[in-house]
C-alpha cells in the first residue's frame, strides 16, 4: 500500500481520497482554503449542479453512504426520465430506474462529501495549506515528484503525488518554478458563461420538468435543475464572447429573459435565495497531459486528477461522473503498480489507462459543445449554421425525443451516460429512419419555442 498525497479537496481529491484510504492507503489531503463548507476556491460552487445517474450508479456501489448522507442533509431523489416530455405521466418500467439520481446544490455536495471524509481512517487533511513548489530529486531525468512545501513552509511527502486541484490548476507554475518541462496543454477557443439563480419553493416541491433538464433555444441555453430541501436552480447559459447578453447580470433583465421561454418560465414561480446573478465565466474545455509527444513521462510520481486532467463544459452535467470514474481508475491503478517503485511508470500508465477509459467520452463532450458553440454564434450572427451530418443529427433529435417515448429512454440513455437501454433501438438503422424522416420535411431547429435572438435582444433594451 502507498502514501498518497492529494492536491485540493474538491469532488475529485475528497472521493479519491476516501476510495484510497478504504482500500488501505495512508492519504494525506492538502486544501488552500480555510473553511469547510465555504470554498471561496471553487468557481463553481454558488452555480448549478446536477448528478448524473451514472454518478448514482457508481456511488451506490463504491461509496453507498454518500447518497444517503446526500438524502439526509435533504438531497432529492428523481428519475431524470420525467424530464422528457413523452414520459410524463407514463408507468417506469423496471429498467428505467436505471436512470434515477441524488443530486443536490453543489454546496450542499461537498459539504457532505467534506464530512463523510473526515470520518475515513487514514485520511489526514490539512486546511489553509497553499502548495508553493513542488519537492523534486536532484538526479536523473525525468526528475520525481516526492511532494510539495506550503506558503507556510510544511513539507508534505509522499510516494505519489495527485493534482486534483480543479481546472485552474496552478500546475504550470509548480512545473516552471521546479525548473520541470511544462506539461501539454489543450484549450478550446470559445467557452461559455453561467448567469444562474438559485430558488426556494413556497409549496414544497420544486417545478415541473416540461423540456429535460437542458432546453436549447435560438442564441443561448437554459438549464433547469431540482435540487436540494425543495430548491431549485436556473442557468442561462452564452457564448463567452456574446457581449450583447452581458446585461443577464441585471437580475431584472434575467428574470425578463426567463419569461420568454414557455417551458422554463414557470421555474421564476418561487422565492430566490440571493438578490444578484451568480456569473461563471471562461468555461473553456481544456486537458493537460505529463506525457511527452512520444508517450514518455516528462515527470514521475505526479498524476492529475478529474478537471485538472481533462475539465468539459458543465452544461452537460457531466462532471462529478466523470470525476468518480477517473478516481476508480487511480485506485485500480493503485493495485497493479507501486508508484513508490516505479514511477515512471505509474504516472505514464495512469494518463494511458485515463485516456483509454475516459478519453472518448471526453471527446465526445468536446466535439458537442464545440458544435452547439458555433450554432449560438451564428444565430448571434443571424446566419444559419451549414452544419456537418452528425450535428443534423443531434438538431433532428430534438424534434424525436419531445414525441417518442423509446426515443427518449434511448436519448436520455446517452446523455445520462448510460447504455442504450431498449432492444428496439440497438438497431442504429431504425434511428436513421426516424432522423432522416425529420431531415427531410420542414422542421424548426429549435422546438420548444421562445424568441429568436434578435428579438430576446429587442425586449432587454
Amino acid at each position: 500500500m502507498s502514501s498518497t498525497l492529494i492536491l485540493g479537496a474538491g469532488l475529485a481529491g475528497l472521493s479519491a481520497a476516501i476510495l484510497l484510504a478504504r482500500s488501505g492507503h495512508q492519504v494525506t489531503l492538502v486544501e488552500q482554503d480555510t473553511a469547510q463548507g465555504r470554498r471561496r476556491g471553487l468557481q463553481q460552487l454558488p452555480h448549478i449542479h446536477l448528478n448524473l445517474s451514472l454518478w448514482r450508479e457508481l456511488g451506490e456501489n463504491e461509496l453507498p453512504e454518500l447518497p444517503h448522507r446526500l438524502l439526509a442533509h435533504g438531497a432529492l431523489r428523481l428519475n431524470l426520465l420525467a424530464a422528457n416530455p413523452p414520459l410524463r405521466g407514463v408507468p417506469f418500467t423496471e429498467a428505467d430506474h436505471r436512470f434515477e439520481t441524488v443530486t443536490a446544490r453543489r454546496a450542499v455536495h461537498q459539504r457532505v462529501l467534506e464530512q463523510l471524509a473526515g470520518t475515513v481512517p487514514g485520511v489526514s487533511i490539512h486546511w489553509g495549506e497553499q502548495v508553493q513548489d513542488l519537492i523534486v530529486t536532484e538526479a536523473g531525468k525525468p526528475a520525481r515528484v516526492l511532494g510539495v512545501r506550503t506558503r507556510s513552509g510544511t513539507e508534505f511527502r509522499a510516494e505519489l503525488t495527485v493534482d486534483a486541484s480543479g481546472r485552474r490548476s496552478a500546475l504550470p507554475r509548480w512545473l516552471a518554478r521546479a525548473q520541470l518541462p511544462a506539461a501539454r496543454e489543450e484549450r478550446a477557443e470559445r467557452g461559455s458563461v453561467y448567469y444562474s439563480r438559485h430558488y426556494r419553493s413556497a409549496g414544497g416541491r420544486p417545478p415541473a420538468l416540461l423540456a429535460g433538464t437542458l432546453q436549447p433555444y435560438h442564441g443561448l441555453s437554459i438549464i433547469t435543475l431540482p435540487a436540494d430541501n425543495d430548491t431549485w436552480s436556473v442557468a442561462i447559459v452564452t457564448g463567452s464572447e456574446d457581449a450583447e447578453l452581458r446585461r443577464l447580470r441585471d437580475p431584472a433583465n434575467w428574470e425578463l429573459a426567463l419569461r420568454q421561454y414557455p417551458r422554463a418560465a414557470h421555474w421564476l414561480q418561487g422565492e430566490p435565495l440571493s438578490d444578484d446573478v451568480a456569473v461563471m465565466a471562461a468555461l473553456h474545455d481544456q486537458k493537460r497531459s505529463l506525457l511527452s509527444d512520444s508517450g514518455q513521462p516528462l515527470v514521475g510520481g505526479l498524476v492529475l486528477l478529474g478537471d485538472a486532467w481533462a475539465s468539459t463544459d458543465p452544461t452537460l452535467g457531466r462532471g462529478s461522473s466523470i470525476t468518480l470514474k477517473h478516481a476508480l481508475l487511480l485506485r485500480r491503478l493503485l493495485t497493479e503498480i507501486n508508484p513508490g517503485s516505479e514511477p515512471l511508470r505509474f504516472t505514464r500508465e495512469f494518463e494511458t489507462l485515463s485516456q483509454r477509459e475516459l478519453g472518448p467520452l471526453i471527446n465526445r463532450s468536446s466535439w458537442y459543445i464545440r458544435q452547439r458553440l458555433q450554432e449560438l454564434y451564428a444565430d448571434v450572427a443571424g446566419e444559419r449554421l451549414v452544419s456537418d451530418a452528425d450535428w443534423q443529427r443531434v438538431q433532428a433529435s430534438r424534434h424525436l425525443e419531445l414525441t417518442d417515448p423509446d426515443l427518449a429512454r434511448h436519448f436520455a440513455a446517452g446523455a445520462y451516460l448510460l447504455d442504450e437501454n431498449t432492444e428496439r433501438f440497438r438497431r442504429p438503422e431504425l434511428l436513421d429512419e426516424r432522423l432522416a424522416a425529420v431531415l427531410a420535411g420542414s422542421w424548426d431547429r429549435y422546438p420548444h419555442g421562445g424568441p429568436d435572438y434578435q428579438r430576446l435582444l429587442k425586449l432587454l433594451s
